[in-house]
């Protein structure tokens, strides 16, 4: 910064232009759309998994707040030179139900500015134009070599070929691996639920797909105030994974794993380790079917909102996930999770000559035993067994949550996107929808594999869980619902499919 002014920044100006798109939308634009660039701006399951959203990377990554740049390049509430980036100025007459004058950016590999107005056949071609962005924009600190920006699993238009577009600014500096790394929870835990996350078949239920991905990377069901294990991990360790992996593990992954207790698995030819629940030390299944699925997330329930770091940072006992709306999204009955982790705590009874090898998802219900004696080792040729370490405090089971703002320290650096969190934390979801209201939806999630079609879309980011869906629908198909009535804790909405959008 010159003169204590910040210079001029491609990260910052493509954050605040993307900032005021989102909030310029017009009402008729695609609902994937908003998804999309709302994910780019503040994670979440449009994101690629491995990437910090913008949000996160002006905080870390630049020495100067939003609100000084806005005020050096722009009116104080937004920036309206844009020094680094390219701009085209749109207005009303330019795209209808803009309601006033914005700056969008170019994207400089289409040598277009990206869409504002985006509609059903418009949406493939607007996001392989938003993929091609930089993941990790030029700013005052070095990226750390993220290469992709959006999730091509919640694109299906998006393929590798059209990820491999959007590379760094500018080359990777890469830390050597440090041997006097401290064995640390945090670092553990991510990167043991991320190998899982990787594994997860693609008939995986959904709900326990989301409940993953939502502690790893951010989503609809995290708890109010609460954040992810990938956020954690960039701001609350000194170490990056980077350097983690190649100190424990063989730098693709962690394989020996010394904060935290897992079982080994095998698979084929590939053997890896599956992390125990922290109490009851019951492995995580891979893919629990309907039946099993509320044991699962009991064992989800036992990991720590706020893992403990090696820098004394110590673990919390927080809630961690919205586990009432990811039981009625399951279609399974409130008080499941409790009964559950009373059975579990049951059957964890040690045993004296339990196997460590966890052959299938049976393990929900017989659980490894690992020694304080045994130490970590990351050969392969030999059987794994972890060190018995006290990895956090339990987690209580959700029951009645109290879902509205919360006292911790805010989310967000920059005002304006903390400002919209809290905004919709606090909203009931009559704001959004009204009972009786006939809303387009955009579909979010889908799955076929039960009687009761599991069906979800979003409205304005409200979470809305439609019954009476037919079979053949896919995802980011719109169609009509009528709005029934609210979720536990009012925090979702429910209704009935009526049809089919126009």
């Amino acid at each position: 910064m010159a003169n204590g002014r910040p210079a001029s920044n491609k990260l910052a100006d493509l954050y605040d232009a993307l900032f005021t798109l989102l909030e310029e939308l017009p009402d008729d634009s695609h609902p994937g759309w908003a998804f999309a660039i709302e994910s780019v701006l503040f994670g979440g399951e449009g994101l690629h998994p491995e990437t910090p959203c913008y949000g996160e990377q002006q905080a870390e990554r630049n020495d100067f707040s939003m609100r000084d740049y806005r005020q050096q390049y722009g009116d104080g509430d937004h920036v309206t030179d844009f020094p680094a980036i390219e701009t085209e100025t749109v207005g009303p007459a330019d795209v209808p139900g803009l309601d006033r004058e914005i700056a969008v950016p170019i994207v400089a590999a289409t040598e277009s500015r990206l869409p504002v107005s985006v509609g059903d056949d418009g949406l493939p071609d607007a996001l392989e134009c938003l993929a091609y962005l930089p993941a990790e924009p030029a700013a005052d600190h070095p990226p750390e070599g993220h290469q992709h920006l959006l999730n091509a699993r919640r694109f299906p238009s998006l393929d590798d070929a059209e990820q491999a577009a959007a590379t760094p600014d500018t080359a990777p500096d890469k830390p050597p691996a440090d041997p006097a790394v401290d064995p640390n929870e945090l670092a553990e835990l991510y990167d043991g639920l991320l190998q899982l996350f990787r594994r997860l078949p693609d008939d995986v239920h959904p709900v326990w797909e989301e409940a993953i991905e939502t502690i790893l990377f951010d989503g609809e069901f995290l708890y109010p105030g609460r954040t992810h294990y990938g956020e954690q991990q960039g701001t609350r360790n000194h170490v990056t994974m980077d350097t983690y992996r190649e100190t424990f593990g063989d730098g693709e992954r962690v394989r020996a794993f010394a904060a935290v207790d897992t079982t080994t698995r095998t698979d084929g030819d590939d053997r890896w380790q599956v992390l125990q629940a922290p109490v009851s030390g019951v492995p995580l299944p891979v893919s629990p079917a309907q039946s099993d699925l509320a044991a699962a997330l009991a064992l989800l329930a036992e990991f720590p909102a706020r893992p403990a770091t090696a820098d004394g940072d110590h673990a919390t006992d927080e809630e961690l996930l919205f586990f009432d709306a990811l039981l009625a999204k399951a279609d399974i009955e409130p008080g499941a999770l409790e009964r559950a982790a009373d059975q579990t705590a049951t059957d964890a009874e040690p045993a004296p000559d339990t196997e460590t090898e966890a052959p299938d998802d049976t393990a929900l219900r017989e659980p490894a035993t690992a020694t304080a004696e045994s130490t970590a080792t990351a050969d392969d040729d030999e059987e794994t067994t972890l060190r018995k370490q006290e990895a956090g405090e339990s987690n209580t089971p959700i029951t009645d949550m109290d879902t509205g703002p919360t006292e911790s320290e805010p989310k967000y650096d920059d005002p304006r996107a903390q400002r919209a969190h809290e905004d919709a934390q606090r909203r009931h979801p009559s704001e959004v929808v009204e009972k009786g209201a006939e809303i387009d939806l955009v579909l979010d999630e889908v799955d076929y594999k039960y009687t009761e079609p599991s069906i979800m879309g979003k409205k304005n980011d409200l979470v809305v869980f439609v019954e009476d869906a037919p079979q053949g629908l896919s995802r980011f198909d719109v169609f009509r619902a009528r709005v029934i009535g609210y979720g536990a804790g009012e925090t979702c909405a429910k209704a009935v499919f009526t049809g089919y959008a126009d």
